[in-house]
């Protein structure tokens, strides 16, 4: 047996088939991370990324120049405030363009209170200088005396000049300080509004139940709110490219589900939406509930991830691509794999009989079991070569472009609130083998072909149309229940481990692979029989 896989080893593989499936795994590796990479970012914004704000400042500008002419026709106060307006607008544009301004930036919304307070003193000017305001209707103005409006105008001033201060020479928890006494103030009010309602929030009063409930979700956000504030602090997050920072956002993201209060049955009898958007408690219910289930679990493992330092790689969309996520396209190298495998593997046993050698095989004494056997074998090695060979360029590839580090950061496993760590790379050579047997199925089915048929263009074909059929079939259905007797549909295996869209969320996997299995052996067996029971007409 050893002979015969050996000598079928040196027909299928030599130095330089070796350095050729090195090449092609190493240039399939690299157009598989790129590719993925191109995806992950085109599914998420470029949150990192300095915004371009030459297009603002030509519209606004143009802009302008109307409202211009506009107030020289009717020189309205009410027009004359407009002109001011986007004038303010084009100068907030110019401070954002000075700080090199990001989308996820931290300093935005500073520099959104900064502009909202240039707006409040366009009136005031405008007033101060006496311009006409009693036909003024653009926005509410109060004041009716100089010495209000300038003592207002100066407070602005000073809040403009706290806040710039903080932009340009400060760090995010330095921003957040200046939060925490507001927020702190805000749960006391909603805490006694809570005690007014109290007393009146009982069924079928339910406007009192519904605000109580509103009252109450704004307190257990504001209090998870202010959590949040206090690590910020605590541990000095200074800005948006701390990957703490982007954890703490999608924290934030996720409050107004997690602290959701749902009606109880009872309740929901006096629910305005009844019979409109919910035709019944169970639909009010399963509506709402994943939401609120899922926001939970999402912030629960974010929380863990903060706690014990451990940085997400790819469960926020915000973190930008990671050696974790190209590791991903291990599962489409096996595809790969398997395509390189039918192409040198698919003629392994037709060819001998094509040229005639079969007969001289068995003048030697070779049992014909044994040389199916030993081509059966050298196909699965030859597998097994490519894969390893491409899970090694993978893995080196990731490593160089984006850091060897992510390697050993753990996985968070959480079952029903309980969060667990375990072992990337355990977890990643777990799915592998998973994988790998899957593989064999395909194997089998490539193998029994060949021999039965004993012609490869055909088994070929045949091969090549259920490989690109299952691969793509994940993103087009979701499979049920029947589909755990159809292994073969977890080929791509990336869809069973990461899907995004549950393609495989009624199949239970250890079942599709142990079927896999047993067909792998059933095919096989009934291969073995057909073939060595057949003449040999070469």
């Amino acid at each position: 047996m050893f002979k015969l896989i050996k000598f079928e080893l040196k027909k299928l593989l030599n130095i330089k088939k070796a350095i050729l499936i090195f090449i092609i795994a190493l240039l399939c590796g690299f157009g598989l991370i790129k590719f993925s990479e191109f995806l992950y970012n085109r599914g998420r914004r470029d949150d990192l990324g300095i915004i371009d704000l030459d297009s603002f400042f030509s519209k606004t500008e143009i802009r302008i120049e109307q409202l211009n002419k506009q107030y020289e026709t009717d020189p309205t106060t009410n027009n004359l405030w407009l002109l001011k307006w986007e004038e303010t607008l084009l100068n907030h544009y110019k401070y954002m363009n000075t700080l090199e301004y990001t989308e996820d930036d931290w300093r935005g919304d500073i520099v959104n209170v900064v502009f909202q307070l240039s707006l409040e003193e366009i009136p005031i000017n405008m007033y101060l200088d006496g311009v006409d305001m009693d036909n003024f209707t653009s926005t509410d103005f109060y004041y009716n005396d100089e010495e209000t409006a300038k003592n207002r105008l100066n407070e602005i001033a000073q809040e403009k000049l706290k806040l710039k201060n903080i932009i340009e020479n400060k760090y995010y928890y330095n921003y957040v300080e200046t939060l925490t006494s507001s927020l702190e103030e805000d749960i006391v009010l909603l805490e006694a509004e809570i005690d007014l309602f109290k007393e009146t929030a009982v069924l079928p009063n339910y406007n009192a139940v519904s605000r109580l409930k509103s009252l109450t979700e704004e307190k257990q956000k504001s209090e998870a709110t202010l959590k949040l504030y206090n690590y910020i602090i605590e541990n000095k997050i200074k800005d948006h490219y701390d990957w703490r920072y982007m954890v703490v956002q999608d924290i934030n993201s996720y409050l107004y589900l997690q602290y959701e209060i749902l009606d109880t049955k009872e309740e929901f009898q006096y629910n305005p939406n009844k019979g409109t958007m919910y035709l019944t408690y169970e639909d009010y219910l399963n509506l709402n509930l994943p939401q609120i289930e899922s926001a939970n679990k999402r912030n629960q493992e974010n929380w863990y991830y903060l706690e014990n330092n451990i940085k997400p790689l790819n469960t926020i969309r915000k973190m930008p691509y990671t050696t974790r996520l190209s590791m991903n396209n291990v599962y489409f190298m096996g595809i790969v794999s398997l395509i390189i495998t039918v192409i040198m593997c698919g003629g392994i046993v037709a060819n001998e009989h094509k040229t005639g050698s079969i007969r001289l095989l068995l003048t030697k004494p070779f049992k014909r079991w044994k040389i199916l056997l030993s081509k059966l074998l050298v196909t699965l090695l030859m597998f097994l070569f490519i894969y390893l060979v491409g899970i090694i360029v993978l893995s080196l590839l990731s490593g160089v472009l984006y850091g060897f580090s992510d390697f050993f950061t753990p996985l968070l496993v959480n079952n029903s609130g309980n969060i667990n760590t375990i072992s990337y790379i355990g977890f990643t050579c777990i799915n592998i083998l998973k994988y790998i047997s899957v593989i064999v199925l395909f194997i089998s089915l490539l193998f029994a072909m060949a021999s039965i048929t004993l012609h490869t263009p055909i088994s070929l074909s045949i091969m090549f149309i259920l490989i690109f059929i299952v691969t793509f079939l994940p993103y087009v259905i979701t499979f049920n229940n029947v589909f755990n007797y159809l292994p073969i549909f977890l080929l791509n295996f990336h869809e069973v481990v990461y899907s995004g869209h549950n393609a495989f969320a009624n199949i239970s996997v250890n079942s599709s692979i142990l079927y896999s299995l047993i067909y792998s052996v059933v095919i096989l067996i009934v291969t073995f029989i057909i073939y060595c029971r057949r003449d040999i007409k070469n």
